[in-house]
Formats: structure tokens, sequence, C-alpha cells
């Protein structure tokens, strides 16, 4: 018997997803079940998204569980799923619900009808969560159904300084095999928080005020470094799930100093304002580290819409620091956004001519490149949801692709939503197409 069972929550509602062995695992969650162990509290993990469970199937878990208490991640693109799970489970439980952008669905929550007790955690969990389990936490009364408890800096249970252990036996598929990569990967989180404001994003600091960023020791994370070679022999790439691990030239030197000589890749998000100014010499470090790949959101190649959603950079700024990338043998992934909000098909087309232009250059040199677009998602909080609500528009519930149909215009990990910019869903599908091309 577990006094706590905690769960993944899956993404699709209807169909499996051919490819969750190569899903990322719950690190998150992952931490608060390490917590939870520490203090001698019972718990279960279950990672649906990795199981492949459908709703009703998680349901029946549940329904099974001896467990008084239920943890469910929650986001905009699955509150509907986590929606039905809460509400449809009649056995007395009580759900811990949680995750980066909770705050502003908690007006959507609160509509639920439910026979069960919620309790919304806002801010980072897992410190928090074992006191809520052993009843020694009071929290602020929506209703008698649903509570809130806030974890803000001054709070007691935040985690102001974040070298916290982590249990990795819990995640089944860890160290996942890439075979397009050619390496086998395993995963940490080195910092919280973020620097950026972006228009399209619920960690932005504009609705993230009272998050500070924070950031873990390099002797902590040199420390996980080597238990994960312990534990995972066959690992031979760490990918850096963060955004803020290369965050400026200081932790670029950090990064450095932190894989040299250890035979491993890495792997880890990167910034355009951050490399644009990047000696070739200092590219070159980076590679000799055991950068397998950087990745890059550059979201569009168009002025104007980077201007509306809040990118610190020009196009000519982000092709020219690509271009630098490249030409020190290193490869890149490089996102964008299609559909943004407002966005004409002249914007659309210049994000197309910029693609095919890093693309074009990365066939002549060494560094390979690969194109990764995404539709335009919704998210509850942010800047251009509020944006398309005060136009009047309605907006669409976010659905996984797998959910509504299969399409060669969209990714498998692509998600569907409304249209929101100045041209048609055909015309989306269109130019997603032709910008998955680019990886032919």
């Amino acid at each position: 018997m577990s006094n706590i069972l905690l769960i993944n929550s899956p993404i699709f509602r209807a169909n499996r997803d051919p490819d969750s062995g190569s899903s990322v695992p719950p690190i998150g969650l992952g931490y608060i079940y390490t917590q939870l162990k520490i203090v001698g509290i019972s718990c279960q993990l279950i990672d649906a998204v990795l199981d492949n469970l459908f709703p009703e199937e998680i349901i029946n878990i549940i329904e099974q569980t001896d467990s008084e208490f239920v943890g469910l991640n929650i986001f905009s693109s699955n509150i509907e799923i986590v929606q039905m799970i809460v509400t449809k489970v009649m056995k007395e439980k009580t759900f811990l619900l949680g995750g980066p952008a909770v705050y502003h669905l908690v007006p959507e929550i609160k509509k639920w009808d439910t026979k069960n007790k919620i309790i919304i955690i806002i801010g980072e969990a897992e410190l928090i969560i074992p006191e809520i389990v052993k009843k020694s936490i009071e929290f602020e009364e929506f209703s008698e159904k649903i509570n809130v408890i806030s974890v803000s800096p001054g709070s007691f249970f935040y985690p102001n300084n974040i070298d916290l252990p982590l249990d990795r036996s819990i995640f089944k598929n860890e160290p996942i095999q890439r075979l397009d990569l050619g390496v086998t990967e395993s995963h940490i989180i080195a910092s919280r928080g973020c620097l950026y404001n972006c228009a399209f994003c619920t960690a932005a600091t504009s609705i993230n005020q009272y998050i500070k960023p924070r950031y873990r020791s390099y002797e902590n994370l040199y420390n996980e470094i080597s238990l994960i070679k312990d534990i995972q022999k066959k690992v031979n790439c760490i990918r850096i799930l963060d955004d803020l691990f290369l965050r400026d030239k200081t932790s670029i030197e950090l990064a450095i100093k932190l894989f040299s000589g250890r035979d491993l890749f890495w792997r880890s998000m990167a910034h355009i304002n951050t490399f644009k100014d990047l000696s070739l010499k200092t590219l070159e470090a980076i590679k000799m580290s055991g950068c397998k790949e950087l990745f890059i959101g550059v979201e569009s190649g168009s002025d104007a819409t980077l201007r509306h959603i809040r990118k610190p950079f020009s196009s000519d700024i982000a092709y020219k620091t690509i271009i630098n990338i490249l030409d020190s043998k290193l490869s890149l992934k490089c996102y964008f956004i299609l559909g943004l909000p407002s966005e004409t098909e002249y914007e659309l087309k210049e994000t197309l001519t910029f693609a095919k232009k890093i693309t074009d250059y990365s066939n002549k040199v060494d560094g390979k490149l690969r194109i990764s677009a995404f539709r335009f998602r919704p998210y509850h909080g942010t800047s251009l949801y509020n944006e398309i609500l005060s136009k009047g528009q309605q907006i669409i519930n976010i659905a996984n692709r797998l959910d509504i149909k299969k399409s060669e215009f969209l990714n498998p990990f692509d998600c569907i939503s409304g249209i929101y910019a100045n041209y048609g869903e055909n015309t989306l599908n269109t130019y997603m197409a032709e910008m998955e091309k680019f990886n032919d």
C-alpha cells in the first residue's frame, strides 16, 4: 500500500503514441517522489505517457489503489484529460494538481463537478507535498471540495537551494537510446525559472514575477553526472532539459569544464543573445567538450513577428549567430512556431525563407542542422492567450495530433488548436509540410 500515487498525466485521449518510448522522464515528479521517500512516505509513480495509458485506464488504476492521495501534473494541453480523470473517479480520493502554469488554470478547475477533494499547488511542490500527505498544512479554501496552496519565495517550503537529490530508479525508460543521433541519453535539470519574457510562454517573467531563477551548483551537477555514469553504464550523452544552462558566458565556461574529459556527449538549449558574440575559439571549445547538439528557439524569420512575440533579437542577428555556430562544426536544432496570432502569410513565408537559408548553408559545412516546426498553442495566462481573448476570438482547447487525425503535415509531437493567424488552416498545413522537408 502507498500513501500517495503520482501520475505523469497523458496528453492523448483516444490514440496511443507510437513514440512513447522516447518520451522524456518526468523529472519534476521524480523530485517529489524522492522527497516523499526521504521522509518515509510510501509512494508509487506511474508514467502514463511512457505506458501509453488512456484516461479510462488511469481511472481504473486510481479506483483500485489504496492511496488516499493522487498527484497529477496539469497543463493547457491536457486540462480536459485531467478533468475527465478527476471527475470520473468515484472512489474517495484527494487529488493534488500542480504544474508550471497551474495558477492560470485555477478558474477552469474551480468549475469542475467532482465528489472528490482537490488541492491545487501553485509553485514548486516537492517540499510541501510530504507535509500535505502528513496533513500538517492549512490551505485557502475555494469551496468545500477545492482548495489551493501557494509556494512562493517567502514560503518555508520554497526550494531556494535546488541542489536536491533525485532517485532515478523510477524512470523506466532512462537511459533512452536515440538511434537517430547515435547516443544513449540520460537527462538532468540544471536550473529553474526563466530570464526571458516570450509572449507565447508560460515561463515568461511578466507572468512569473514571484519566481526567481535559481541554478544548481557546479559540484552538485558534477556529482549527479558521475552518479549517472555509475548506475547507467550505457549512457554516453547527457541532455540538459532547462532553458538556462547556457545563459551567459560564465555558464558556458562552467559547461565546458563540467563535461571536458568525461567521455560524454551533451545536448542543451542555447540562446541567440548568449551566443551572438562568442568567438570561434569558444565555440570550438564547446564542441571539444563533447557538445553533440544545441537547441535554439528562433520561432520566426520575420522581424515583425519576432517583435510581436517579444524575442530579444532580429532575424539578421539570429541568422549570423546560427552561421557562426555551424561554422564551428557544432550541430543545431532550430525551433519555429507557425500560426502565431495575427501572423500574415508574408511573415510566414519569411520564416520558410529563413529556414531554407540556414538549411542550405548547413549543407555546405560540417555542422549539422535540424528544423523543428510547431503550430502555435495558446497557453493559459500568456500574453498571446490574453491577446486572442481581447479580440473576442474563441480559443479552441489544445488537442494532440494523434487524437484528431493522422496527417502528413504534422509531426508526431505536434498539437492542434484553433487558427489565430491571418490565413487559413490549409495554408498553415502547407507551410508545416514545407518546413518538415528540410529534414529530408
